[in-house]
């Protein structure tokens, strides 16, 4: 028996160790290590391409879609130029595990600094909840943070212009550009806790020596690139969350990635995790209402988890059918909004969006609103008062919206009043919540009942 073993341990050391690159190119394609769940991983692969589009990012031109010429290339260039593993050691710790390929980064200077930098050994996953005074956090942050004995915070963000009207378009259709920074947690958290008076949710993620420096080195190679960011995709969530899916795989993954999703999922804690929803609804004017929102977090759902009296929306898209007319057409689509209740003791209540309605059957127009204001919360009480300024077909109006709302564990109320002198409506409305997975919803629009029934995904 002690023999097999020795043979079967001799025969495996041939087949996946190599000293020399014809060897080590021969051996990782006949064990097709191009398709290795690692290897993607380190490209970050979907659906046949990579995800990032910084051409940095790759040795060989076809890389971002050929897994296979990306590893040749690889191992081509880790043989011909080795002073290249201080710009590519994950990949070459990959090829080393899998091949006994050589594997010495005494020579990389920096790259021994940025390990001894971060060289704490428990992982942690970590959700800042909303914040809606700056555009990608809009529906929360996600980072990791590694610690014992130094704490260090790894975190992805998008190197944004100044605010303006184009933001959030910019930021829809990946104008701007997403990059990773390591710095020392009391400076995050100082941040996120202390400035910005923000609730941080915790998860660790254990992991063994090997995935963790797996896991470091990919971040030095990341910490080269700026791949395109996108509010709805390829954000905090889905670029943090990749450094850790080869040891913690999702087993629901989305288009829409939202932080709520990935840390709920991987935390089990199911009181934060949904932020898609289609609604249909039906109306006394004989109207059939559908939308959708791909990422948002309705100020009437259930607050559990949440910001109370907290709204943010990308991206919802409305349309309607008439029973008069026989006729179906698109109304809205709101590209951002946002709305914080906010008790007057902490942060100044805030609320504003930019939407393009149906002005006739061929044309549309442009519509924005931004308010600030005061609320009071009294236990599960919220009265606020906003005060806004709008624009909408070249009107510029201001207006005052007083109300209450009321969020109890499986149901929330609230009632408002739109006031101003071409402006004059109120807003009233109950949600009950007999299920995580879909809501009820009764309301009337100035004059106008609306029912209907909202699905989460």
């Amino acid at each position: 028996m002690l023999r097999i073993v020795i043979i079967i341990l001799i025969i495996n050391t041939a087949v996946y160790s190599c000293k020399r690159k014809e060897e080590c190119i021969r051996s990782a394609i006949s064990n097709e290590l191009y398709r290795n769940n690692i290897w993607l991983y380190l490209l970050h692969y979907k659906e046949g391409k990579s995800e990032i589009d910084d051409p940095y990012f790759f040795i060989s031109p076809l890389g971002r879609t050929n897994p296979k010429a990306e590893l040749k290339s690889t191992i081509n260039l880790l043989f011909n130029k080795p002073q290249e593993i201080c710009r590519f050691p994950a990949r070459a710790y990959f090829l080393h595990l899998k091949t006994n390929m050589p594997f010495n980064i005494d020579k990389c200077v920096n790259l021994r600094m940025f390990l001894k930098y971060l060289e704490g050994s428990d992982v942690h996953l970590i959700y800042v909840e909303q914040y809606p005074y700056n555009m990608p956090s809009l529906f929360g942050h996600l980072f990791l943070k590694v610690d014992s004995p130094n704490c260090r915070i790894i975190n992805y963000t998008a190197d944004v212009d100044s605010a303006g009207l184009l933001h959030p378009f910019k930021g829809l259709f990946g104008y701007y550009r997403g990059y990773f920074s390591v710095i020392p947690c009391e400076e995050g958290i100082e941040k996120y806790v202390e400035i910005h008076k923000r609730k941080m949710y915790t998860k660790h993620l254990p992991m063994n020596d090997e995935e963790l420096m797996l896991m470091k080195l990919h971040i030095w190679e990341l910490l080269h690139v700026k791949p395109s960011y996108y509010f709805t995709h390829r954000n905090c969530a889905s670029e943090t969350y990749h450094l850790v899916s080869f040891k913690y795989p999702l087993k629901n993954p989305k288009v829409f990635k939202a932080p709520t999703d990935i840390f709920g999922e991987i935390s089990s804690q199911s009181s934060i995790h949904r932020s898609g929803k289609v609604n249909i609804i039906y109306s006394s004017d004989r109207k059939v209402y559908i939308n959708i929102r791909p990422l948002y977090h309705d100020i009437l759902d259930k607050p559990t988890g949440f910001r109370r009296g907290y709204e943010a929306i990308i991206s919802e898209f409305e349309g309607s059918y008439s029973f008069k007319e026989e006729k179906l057409s698109f109304d809205r689509w709101t590209v951002v909004k946002g709305s914080y209740l906010s008790n007057y003791m902490e942060n100044p209540s805030l609320s504003f969006e930019i939407s393009l309605l149906k002005k006739d059957d061929k044309s549309y127009y442009l519509y924005g609103n931004i308010g600030t204001g005061i609320s009071v919360y009294i236990n599960k009480l919220t009265l606020f008062t906003l005060f806004f300024g709008e624009l909408y077909e070249n009107i510029l109006e201001g207006y005052i919206s007083p109300g209450i709302l009321f969020q109890g564990d499986n149901w929330s109320f609230i009632v408002k009043g739109d006031l101003g002198k071409i402006k004059r409506r109120f807003y009233a409305g109950i949600d009950i919540h007999p299920d995580s997975r879909y809501s009820i919803r009764i309301e009337n629009i100035g004059g106008t009942l609306r029912l209907g029934t909202g699905f989460f995904f």
